[in-house]
């Protein structure tokens, strides 16, 4: 998979899913797995 077929598909599910895309940008995710990996690991460091 291309970059631009990721871009292509993360912009048509922003848009189904009724989010702005100030509001949510695609660098949102990396900090969101950052969280959700230290949540399971319970090593918040």
């Amino acid at each position: 998979m291309s970059v631009a077929m990721l871009r292509g598909r993360f912009d048509l599910a922003r848009e189904a899913a009724g989010v702005e895309k100030s509001e949510f940008q695609m660098r949102d995710l990396q900090a969101k797995a950052g969280t959700d990996k230290a949540e399971s690991s319970r090593d918040i460091l």
